[in-house]
């Protein structure tokens, strides 16, 4: 009985130990298998961790690519917003160069057909005629410039010179007796003249380029015609004393020269007369020069004052007093509203003709201040000295009267500057006899 019991109760031992058997192996196979898809996943992984870091890579180069391609976007859309508006703006300035030229070729047009030669030209009838200069546009001009051209133009002193109304050519007027026209692009000698029989001190271009008007110690004017190379009249002792300045009216039939012994005379070159004389200065006449498409001009004096006066009538407009020497230039802005003077005491005075005042005054040193010119804007004017310097004056806002920048670079005195019609450099003569381009 108890064999029994004891033979069943091992049996059911043993069968309930075959169960647990059979189910730790399953449970062993189960981990086996658990654990190599733990190390396939584990590769996988691996796999796909380097898969997305090449991606990340892709995409970090591909947002750059992106970022640079937006870039050159810009940077090309903004040339062709440059290009655009340049194009524009050429064929603005084309069309008003175009108008202008319409505009000089019908005047020039009227202005020969009224005159006749060998007879009295009539004084113009109009105050004043369309100034083409202000229907431009210039760029500002950067006052400290830098000299980058010298011409050797003359073995003696420059005592002054003419530019050309169109173009980059100047007509310099020499100690040594002669003329000399210069092409200042490319620094070439275009002509040569010899006529006076002393130092020729000034130079002036016919308004449509055909003469060339010069005078100096020898009490003369000559016109020189280039057609034919040649003298076209020479008018003779105009002055009891050297002629410092001659300028041409804008109509092209009349030309005013200013002497050593106190007079302006007009002459009218159809006539080949002397028609009208201007007096009120009781000492030498050094500056001269017309208002720009009028029939007044501005003149300087060594007796210390600054005259405006009325071509036809040649009555005085009016005067302006505050220098206390001689009176060595004095010029009109492009605008014609502003003349600037200077004197041997160096004193830059600037004055507003609409406001018939003193706009400014500038000590520019203890050098003789021998000539002025503004730039086309009237934002700066330019002076030239005996100390061989040319001293750049601002006209603008809060640094009116300042000395911007002084210009080193002639050997001797500076006896004439001018600015070139597209206001992007400055033109200067000398005693050391030469030219120099500065920009």
């Amino acid at each position: 009985m108890v064999a029994n019991q004891a033979k069943s109760t091992w049996e059911l031992l043993r069968k309930e130990r075959d169960f647990h058997k059979t189910h730790q192996d399953r449970v062993n196979g189960e981990k086996i298998t658990i654990s190599g898809n733990i190390r396939k996943i584990k590769e996988m992984l691996e796999t796909y961790e380097d898969r997305i870091e090449e991606i990340k890579k892709k995409l970090q180069a591909t947002v750059k690519e992106k970022a640079l391609l937006k870039l050159e976007k810009e940077k090309i859309q903004k040339k062709v917003d440059f290009v655009s508006a340049e194009i524009k703006e050429t064929e603005e300035r084309a069309q008003k160069e175009f108008e202008d030229h319409q505009k000089r070729q019908a005047a020039a047009k009227n202005r020969s057909a009224s005159p006749v030669k060998g007879k009295l030209t009539p004084y113009p009838t109009d105050d004043a005629r369309p100034n083409p200069w202000l229907s431009r546009t210039y760029d500002d001009v950067n006052p400290r410039m830098q000299a980058v051209k010298k011409i050797d133009a003359h073995k003696r002193g420059i005592g002054g010179f003419g530019l050309h109304l169109r173009k980059n050519i100047v007509a310099t007027a020499s100690d040594d007796c002669s003329w000399k026209i210069w092409n200042l692009d490319n620094g070439e000698n275009i002509m040569t003249g010899e006529g006076h029989k002393d130092w020729i001190c000034t130079a002036d271009f016919h308004p449509m380029g055909s003469h060339l008007a010069t005078a100096g110690g020898d009490r003369s004017i000559k016109v020189w015609d280039f057609v034919s190379a040649g003298i076209a009249h020479t008018f003779s002792d105009v002055h009891t004393q050297p002629v410092w300045k001659v300028k041409y009216h804008d109509s092209g039939h009349f030309l005013l020269s200013a002497g050593g012994d106190g007079a302006v005379k007009l002459f009218d070159l159809n006539a080949l007369k002397m028609v009208n004389q201007y007096r009120s200065h009781t000492d030498s006449v050094n500056g001269l020069n017309f208002q720009p498409f009028t029939n007044f001009f501005v003149t300087g004096s060594a007796d210390k004052t600054v005259s405006i006066w009325d071509m036809r009538t040649g009555l005085t407009v009016q005067t302006f007093y505050g220098h206390l020497n001689a009176i060595k230039d004095a010029a009109f802005s492009t605008g014609g509203h502003y003349i600037a003077s200077c004197d041997s005491d160096g004193l830059l005075k600037v004055w507003d003709i609409r406001m018939v005042q003193q706009l400014m005054q500038v000590d520019t040193g203890n050098a003789i201040a021998l000539s002025v010119a503004f730039d086309r804007n009237a934002k700066y004017v330019a002076v030239g000295s005996s100390d061989a310097e040319i001293r750049m004056v601002s006209m603008q806002g809060d640094k009116l009267g300042e000395i911007s920048a002084v210009l080193k670079g002639h050997e001797d005195a500076v006896n004439g500057v001018t600015f070139n019609h597209d206001n992007n450099a400055l033109y200067s003569v000398s005693s050391d006899g030469t030219v120099r381009t500065w920009k």
